[in-house]
């Protein structure tokens, strides 16, 4: 009789608990598939995440392709030619035409996306 007392919510009868050493849930939950991600679109995403910059005047957030394009420039003029080129490069590849943005892309470009 006294064993009937213990049995309620939350208490299962003995025959049903979970016997010592075995797991509530032997499978587990089952794992989330993750979800497919272009490189582009990866490469975007970050991109355009905003990030804190110090500069002369204190911090100041800028997106992250803003701080990049700034650091290259800061470079170039501090007479880094790699940084130069670099900057070249990206400059030619976005090309402003009036308020239209061209982008021009080999087969090697689209390739790497």
């Amino acid at each position: 009789m006294m064993e009937d007392s213990k049995i309620g919510y939350g208490r299962p009868p003995k025959q049903h608990q979970f016997k010592k050493g075995q797991s509530g849930n032997p499978k587990g939950r089952p794992k989330r598939r993750a979800e497919e991600v272009s490189l582009r679109e990866m490469f975007r995403k970050v991109a355009n995440e905003p990030v804190l910059v110090q500069g002369n005047y204190g911090p100041r957030e800028m997106m992250r392709w803003e701080a990049l394009i700034r650091q290259l420039m800061t470079m170039a003029i501090n007479g880094k030619p790699r940084s130069a080129a670099l900057l070249a490069e990206i400059r030619e590849a976005f090309r402003f035409d009036g308020e239209t943005l061209i982008v021009e892309m080999t087969d090697s470009d689209l390739a790497l996306l």
